[in-house]
C-alpha cells in the first residue's frame, strides 16, 4: 500500500486523484449486504484494518466492477500510473481499462492483492475508467472475491504543461524531437498528446507550439507536480 506521504501529497497538488462514480457493479455470490456499495470504493481509501461497514465493496465470486474518473484523464507517465487497493491483499481479478468511459475495455492484466497498473506497458496513453472482475475461487466468508478499498491516480493529464511530450515532468529538447519524429506536423491528422498535439484539438500545428512556448517552462527545473 502507498505511504501517507504520497498520498497528502497528491491531495495538496491534484484536484482529483480517486474514482468518482460507479458505471456498473454485478455482485457475485456470498457479499455481506454492508459490503454490496459499490460507491465505498469511490474517494479515498479509509485505511482501516478490519474495515467497518460501507467502507470496502466486495465483487463475490465471478463478481465485476466497473469504475468512472470524471474530472481527470489517467495518462501515462514514469512507472504505474493507477493504484487499486484491494482491501483483502491476496484475492485475484482480471483487470480493464478503458478511455471511453467503458464503451470498450483494454485488458491491464490479472493482479493478486493490490494492483499497480502501468498504461505504458499495456500500450495505453490514457484512460478515464476501470474494470475488476474477480477470478475464483474467492475467499472471505463475508467478503468473498476482491475488496476494492479505493482506486488512486497517480499521473493525470492536468499534471504536465503543454510540451512536455515524454510526460517525464520537463519541456525540453527530447519532448520536441519526439514530437516531431511521428511526422504529424501540419499533417492534417490526428495526432496525440506524445505526437504535438498540446493544446487538446486533435493536430499538431502551430498552435501547438506556441501552447508550449507560453508556459514559459522550456529547459526549466522539474516541479514536483509533474515528476511523481
Amino acid at each position: 500500500m502507498l505511504g501517507v506521504e504520497f498520498l497528502e501529497q497528491r491531495r495538496m497538488l491534484a484536484g482529483d486523484m480517486f474514482a468518482d462514480a460507479v458505471i456498473e457493479y454485478l455482485p457475485g455470490d456470498g457479499v455481506a449486504e454492508e459490503h454490496r456499495n459499490p460507491a465505498s470504493a469511490l474517494g479515498p481509501p479509509d485505511g482501516e484494518s478490519p474495515h467497518p461497514p460501507n467502507t470496502i465493496v466486495s465483487l463475490g465470486e465471478g463478481g465485476r466492477l466497473s469504475l468512472l474518473f470524471v474530472d481527470e484523464v489517467i495518462v501515462d507517465g514514469r512507472s504505474w500510473d493507477l493504484w487499486v487497493d484491494e482491501a483483502g491483499s491476496s484475492d485475484t481479478g482480471y483487470y480493464y481499462v478503458s478511455s471511453d468511459g467503458g464503451k470498450t475495455w483494454h485488458a491491464a492484466g490479472r493482479f493478486v492483492g493490490d494492483a499497480y497498473i502501468d498504461l505504458g506497458r499495456i500500450g495505453v496513453s490514457e484512460i478515464n475508467a476501470i474494470r475488476v472482475i474477480d477470478a475464483p475461487p474467492s475467499g472471505g466468508a463475508d467478503t468473498p472475491g476482491v475488496d476494492i478499498d479505493a482506486v488512486v491516480a497517480r499521473h493525470v493529464a492536468s499534471d504536465y504543461h503543454p510540451g512536455d511530450a515524454d510526460r517525464n515532468g520537463r519541456f525540453d529538447t527530447a519532448d520536441i524531437v519526439q514530437a516531431l519524429q511521428a511526422n504529424k506536423y501540419d499533417a492534417g491528422v490526428n495526432a496525440t498528446w506524445g505526437e504535438g498535439d498540446w493544446n487538446d484539438d486533435g493536430y499538431f500545428n502551430r498552435l501547438d507550439i506556441v501552447a508550449a512556448l507560453e508556459t514559459g517552462t522550456y529547459l526549466q527545473p522539474v516541479s514536483f507536480r509533474n515528476s511523481l
